[in-house]
């Protein structure tokens, strides 16, 4: 009786699978592309002999709230049913999942002080329409609500024309131009909205410089794109305003619309506290606010093709020579990450990207794939390469590392394969 009832469950799960993705094709007409702000990139060109657009590692300071290790791990491995999340797209896909009222996420939209706007009843209209269409009952699974997130984010995106990004509106909130993509941008008073300021929900920031990445969080996220969906805010105000940014703090700066794949990341670092500096809001409203800096690497974990199978590299951020905490690790090649400098920022010119200190960070081990249930041990060739490089010294391991990697427990289950972790 109960493996008749437990295949009727599983069929019905199989069917409510179903239905949600009829439900999915037929409520929402997907863009043909992924939301992009690459239209709006100036024409190429060289400026202090550096070829325009650049397409460059990234760097985004956030928190495991956004995107967790175990889900950039599976990034780094080639999976990309995960994202890094907006705001917006973690509030949607909260909303889809009743984890979040509709209430509660409609009150959030119409909040963002930023994107006061028509388009975001379009947004809500596309929510109600999913959420009347489920079977009574049910709700939608992790899986089924991210993808259709991501289908409405990206037909949003795609909705809008680069006159209502771009326009000469008398209204700015109702534009990107003057409110994202230019320098310097109105004061934070001007986009107050129910008595609060706001970051804008539908866009991500990143940076090629991560000492600025690091002010923003207390993880680090490095990734390449793909496919050019980011737009160069400095080469973007070069061309059209004559500056490359208005604060230090915007140097190298790059924005994304609704998401970052995770297939996209590169490596994800641990970032520890080294100081807490109390800032007043520009506009002098609200009081004090206490703003911690991340500057410290803790651990990196960096992806790497090697013989044409995919690998990470585990590093610590401390110099086993000196004990340096440091705040910057580059890639070099695929085998050899150095520790490295970040020059300062000059508005009289492009923002370069971190240069290598040729000094080699210490490798602690290395995450592969294996097959499940089988015995598994990195290439003899890999080994030997990699071994002169290996840490002198024992660094303790982060604890939401060792759980994903107990031995026998392996958490990250990826295809039939296994991600297993290798220390040198």
């Amino acid at each position: 009786m109960k493996i008749k009832n437990a295949k009727k469950m599983k069929k019905s799960k199989s069917l409510f699978l179903v239905i949600s993705l009829i439900i999915l094709s037929t409520a929402i007409q997907a863009a043909d592309k992924s939301a992009s702000f690459a239209k709006y990139t100036p024409a190429p060109k060289v400026i202090d002999g550096i070829q325009y657009p650049t397409h460059p590692t990234l760097y985004r300071g956030t928190s495991k709230k956004r995107i967790n290790l175990q889900n950039a791990i599976r990034g780094m491995f080639g999976k990309s049913d995960e994202y890094m999340m907006s705001t917006l797209f973690k509030n949607i896909r909260k909303a889809l999942m009743k984890k979040r009222s509709p209430e509660s996420i409609y009150a959030k939209i119409h909040s963002d002080a930023y994107y006061v706007e028509a388009g975001d009843n379009k947004i809500i209209a596309m929510i109600d329409n999913i959420r009347g269409q489920q079977p009574k009952g049910r709700i939608y699974d992790i899986k089924t609500a991210t993808k259709i997130t991501k289908d409405i984010i990206d037909q949003y995106w795609a909705n809008r024309t680069a006159d209502q990004d771009l326009g000469n509106y008398i209204d700015y909130k109702s534009m990107l131009a003057p409110k994202i993509f230019g320098y310097p941008r109105p004061p934070y008073s001007n986009y107050r909205g129910h008595g609060k300021i706001d970051w804008p929900s539908k866009v991500l920031f990143s940076t090629t410089r991560p000492d600025i990445a690091s002010q923003y969080g207390n993880t680090v996220v490095l990734f390449k794109e793909k496919k050019q969906r980011s737009l160069d805010l400095g080469f973007w105000n070069y061309t059209h305003n004559g500056i490359w940014f208005k604060s230090a703090a915007d140097a190298g700066e790059f924005v994304v619309p609704g998401y970052i794949s995770a297939n996209e990341i590169v490596g994800y670092e641990l970032r520890e506290r080294s100081e807490t500096v109390t800032k007043r809001p520009k506009d002098g409203g609200f009081g004090f606010r206490l703003q911690h800096i991340y500057n410290a690497i803790g651990f990196g974990f960096y992806k790497s093709i090697i013989a044409g199978k995919t690998y990470i590299l585990v590093f610590p951020g401390k110099d086993q020579d000196n004990g340096l905490h440091h705040s910057c690790i580059k890639k070099v090649n695929e085998i050899t990450y150095t520790f490295c400098i970040t020059d300062g920022a000059h508005n009289s010119r492009a923002v370069k990207a971190p240069r290598s200190s040729y000094k080699r960070a210490p490798l602690l081990g290395v995450v592969a794939l294996c097959e499940k249930g089988k015995p598994c041990q990195i290439p003899r060739q890999l080994y030997a390469t990699l071994k002169p490089w290996r840490a002198r010294y024992e660094y303790p391991l982060p604890k939401k590392f060792r759980k994903l990697f107990k031995p026998g427990k392996e958490v990250i289950k990826i295809d039939g394969m296994v991600a297993k972790y290798f220390k040198f």
